[in-house]
């Protein structure tokens, strides 16, 4: 609490302030002209505000919106406040009046009523007001409606069910409108709508099963209505388990997409996608062996002949690899390592394959030496290390790859992350082959 003046007695449970600012919590202020605090934790302030729009606020400081009564009483007990003559503004201009309003205080995380609306513009809606009703079911579900009444389209409906279990959790939102103009949109339709669902759930010995879906009517009814804005939905199904240093994942993929100029028959399925890697606790030869495995088959309606996919694929890349770090007196960290890496790959229909079907299977062994040497220098305030990186590899070359597709590799972001990885690709569908050098310098500052 902050005013200009004040008078507290009985412990402070009783008191009144002039001109006060209160800050319930880090997102919320409330001033007053004048208040008085009871002794049975009632607050009463005259000519109040309420604001928890503390990070947007206009050039002279105001906040962008704010409550403005001419009493508004907060019972500390039932952790809520209650507002009379209460007018709503947006940017200082009164937008509309209650008599009275009573909602709870910042301390309440689970109530149900109305939550606050938001007020929102797009081409195919023009104006639209949402205005949220939040259902405490129980402490363990809930649901919310927040259905948008708009200006050009009528009523947007939209609810949304979550469930918190014992082992994990899930959640459904379903979305539907028809549409007054249908002449505002590009979809002819006017009964538009989609749904959204996630969960997530333990499942014992380190696995988690889950999915998330959507599935909109249309092509651009997310997009036009502001729900989402991604170009591509990524449906799946998936099972996941990480015990100390092993990791397994198996998922189906299904994608679906939400804007124009994207077929939908170009976008895959991948059923499935299997991915692992295991490290062996037992130290072979003085050293660590691991084996990582990535494995997929989908299928697409088309082939893309910008990107030469085809359409189907099945892939399967193993990558069996051995290193051992010494570190010497002085502190030079020497990694020697070596591998191998096989890879099957049968495909269809892939452009500029030369063939309908190809099949292709590859060994690509390799070896290699990393040398480190971190410096350290420390400060009162951090310590910084300067790493010095020699790196020699030799692979086998890349192989012939016209014949397949590369899938989960289009792009090769080549950063720090990577700049020192014996394969510094995206994905398992290219591969860096040759003899090459790698040297650099490495700095960070702790």
């Amino acid at each position: 609490l902050q005013a200009e003046t004040a008078d507290l007695h009985n412990k402070f449970k009783e008191g009144f302030a002039n001109h006060l600012k209160a800050l319930p919590n880090n997102n919320t202020t409330i001033t007053a002209e004048y208040a008085r605090l009871y002794e049975n934790d009632v607050t009463i302030y005259r000519k109040a505000s309420y604001t928890a729009c503390t990070k947007c606020t206009r050039e002279n400081g105001d906040p962008l919106w704010e409550i403005v009564s001419k009493e508004a009483k907060h019972d500390g007990q039932k952790k809520t406040i209650y507002y009379d003559d209460m007018t709503f503004r947006i940017g200082g201009v009164p937008v509309f009046y209650l008599p009275y309003l009573a909602y709870p205080d910042p301390t309440v995380k689970r109530r149900t009523g109305f939550l606050w609306p938001n007020f929102k513009f797009g081409d195919a809606y023009d104006f639209g007001v949402v205005t949220p009703f939040f259902w405490a079911l129980a402490p363990d579900y809930d649901l919310t409606f927040s259905p948008m009444i708009s200006t050009n389209q009528g009523v947007l409906a939209d609810a949304e069910w979550r469930h918190q279990l014992k082992h994990g959790f899930y959640n459904v939102r379903a979305y539907g409108i028809y549409e007054l103009d249908a002449g505002a949109s590009e979809e002819p339709e006017r009964w538009r709508g989609a749904i959204e669902t996630r969960g997530r759930f333990r499942a014992g010995d380190g696995w988690h099963l889950g999915w998330n879906g959507i599935f909109a009517s249309d092509k651009t009814f997310l997009r036009d209505y502001d729900l989402n804005q991604r170009g591509v939905a990524r449906n799946r199904i998936y099972a996941t388990q990480v015990e100390d240093r092993n990791y397994i994942s198996a998922e189906l993929l299904d994608y679906q997409t939400l804007r124009n100029g994207l077929r939908q028959e170009e976008l895959p399925q991948a059923l499935p996608y299997l991915q692992s890697s295991h490290i062996i606790k037992e130290q072979i030869l003085g050293g660590e062996l691991g084996l990582d495995t990535t494995t997929y088959s989908l299928n697409r309606d088309i082939p893309i002949a910008s990107y030469k996919l085809g359409t189907q694929q099945t892939r399967t890349v193993t990558q069996l690899q051995w290193k051992k770090q010494v570190i010497t007196a002085n502190g030079i960290v020497f990694t020697p390592f070596t591998g191998v890496r096989t890879e099957l790959t049968s495909a269809e229909n892939v452009p500029g394959a030369g063939a309908t079907n190809t099949s292709e299977a590859h060994v690509l062994p390799s070896a290699g030496v990393d040398l480190r040497w971190p410096l350290v220098s420390n400060g009162e305030r951090g310590s910084s290390v300067v790493t010095p990186v020699a790196q020699i590899i030799a692979a086998s070359d890349a192989p012939e790859t016209s014949g397949y597709g590369k899938e989960n590799a289009l792009t090769l972001n080549f950063d720090h992350t990577n700049l020192f990885l014996e394969n510094r690709n995206s994905g398992t569908d290219r591969y860096e082959g040759g003899t090459r050098v790698n040297a650099g310098l490495l700095y960070n500052y702790i």
